[in-house]
């Protein structure tokens, strides 16, 4: 069975026999071997959301998300403290257009609503003395505040947008839009 990290990506030839193609679903085209002309890789399940969620490619005994061999096919190689990005949300669209290089961390910052909120926004939660407390983390410093009585949800995430838009202008944060959005 194929193992995930062996070597790294650039250890392996992959402009010698795949292309970035934006006409075949994962990105990626052979362009030797038996496949020659054929769409590379497949949808990979994610089992924890019960649902296809990436494309990958299973080559060299190892297996290898698509995003990432077209961003080496592109600009070259990928420093290992940086993460491919899909700008949109969406892992499946590996136009290169959608693609970025980031900071892990900013890439964390970025990710969709955790599956265990309960109020329904990022950053806000509900307190056992029943007020409402927003936070947001940025460059290892947690921002909160409490809000309490009528209105006070609505505070505490007006609070929390707000606070990412300061942290975005004053320190270009890059807190995205869709900062957990489901």
């Amino acid at each position: 069975m194929a193992k995930t990290g062996k070597k790294p990506i650039e250890a392996f030839p992959w402009e010698d026999i795949l292309k970035y193609d934006t006409t075949s679903c994962t990105g990626l085209r052979w362009i030797s071997g038996r496949h020659t002309g054929k769409e590379a890789g497949g949808l990979d399940r994610d089992t924890r959301r019960g649902r296809y969620s990436r494309y990958r490619i299973v080559k060299f005994g190892q297996h290898f998300l698509a995003h990432r061999i077209i961003w080496y096919l592109i600009y070259g190689s990928i420093d290992s403290s940086k993460d491919i990005d899909h700008i949109d949300g969406d892992a499946c669209n590996n136009n290169i257009e959608n693609l970025r290089l980031i900071d892990k961390d900013l890439n964390k910052r970025n990710s969709a609503k955790r599956s265990d909120n309960k109020s329904g926004k990022t950053g806000v939660r509900l307190m056992k003395d029943g007020s409402w407390e927003a936070s947001i983390r940025y460059n290892h410093e947690k921002y909160r505040a409490s809000f309490t009585g009528e209105g006070s949800f609505e505070l505490a995430c007006s609070w929390r947008d707000s606070m990412t838009k300061k942290l975005n202008s004053e320190f270009s944060a890059g807190l995205t839009d869709r900062h957990g959005v489901a």
